[in-house]
């Protein structure tokens, strides 16, 4: 029961349609997957119809975004197996607007700076819900200015660390609001790529806010990083889960589907669990 659950589509901010990312899955010898599009779960109900088709097991998710306010910090927290999913529509729908707004500023920002088409911008983010920095990306590379994702022009424009990045500063909803929120749908909720951030005490706080797991297995995390995050969320005794967080070649490093999977010992305890909404 392997799998990688932690997968994004064209809906979102991936270069892979749907149907090419279960291909793929099936291609890797996978046999469990979650289609975790940012503020999106349009996805879920056609990609388990297709899944059924190819024998791969579909766990409907979502990455929810979030603003801890205290730290200033972004989490991105993991949705999976909602019961309810439509009771998160109404924060994926305010999620989304704020990416689209935030979207449509940065490339106003790259515009200044490096002559872009708004045709080729539009063609890059068709069947995308929103505009994000990778789909701006994509059409300064298709415009001759820069030739892949993680180069220099790409850190300049896209990474907090540079001086002259085009970011804009967005607030999402308090980790705690997201948290109960998929609670109310009885869905299961992840802290993604706590590493990436050194998010460990922000994973402490939202522990705190009823956080049921955390992402161990991921392809950015070192081997170290690995081993303290399993060693933490065994002593707490919460839930791992591990995913490629694919995005096609929207990616700053070569990474296919099922590069990080979730062992099939913690796929079982991911779909026996039973969340516990605050109203209940």
């Amino acid at each position: 029961m392997a799998g990688d659950l932690h997968c994004h589509t064209r809906l979102s901010d991936s270069s892979v349609g749907l149907e090419e990312l279960l291909e793929m899955a099936q291609q890797h010898g996978l046999d469990t997957l979650a289609v975790t599009d940012h503020d999106c779960q349009t996805a879920n109900v056609r990609a388990m119809n297709i899944g059924k088709r190819r024998g791969i097991t579909v766990i409907p998710g979502v990455q929810l975004s979030a603003t801890h306010t205290a730290s200033g910090r972004r989490a991105d927290i993991l949705c999976y197996a909602a019961k309810n999913p439509d009771r998160l529509e109404g924060l994926c729908h305010r999620n989304t607007q704020i990416r689209k707004r935030a979207g449509l500023l940065m490339a106003a920002k790259v515009t200044k700076r490096h002559p872009l088409s708004n045709e080729i911008l539009k063609r890059c983010c068709q069947g995308s819900v929103c505009i994000d920095g990778r789909h701006i990306m994509h059409a300064l590379i298709e415009s001759g200015a820069a030739h892949d994702f993680g180069g220099e022009l790409w850190r300049t424009l896209f990474s907090p660390a540079s001086a002259d990045n085009v970011l804009v500063r967005v607030r999402y909803p308090e980790p705690s609001e997201v948290i109960d929120a998929i609670h109310d749908a009885q869905g299961v909720a992840i802290l993604a790529r706590p590493a990436a951030g050194n998010d460990l005490d922000l994973l402490e706080d939202l522990l705190r806010d009823g956080l049921d797991g955390v992402e161990v297995w991921n392809p950015d995390n070192s081997p170290e990083e690995t081993t303290q995050l399993e060693r933490f969320a065994r002593e707490r005794g919460i839930l791992m889960t591990g995913g490629s967080n694919f995005h096609g070649m929207y990616s700053d490093m070569p990474r296919h589907v099922g590069a990080a999977v979730t062992p099939d010992e913690h796929i079982r305890a991911l779909l026996k669990f039973l969340p516990v909404a605050k109203s209940a």
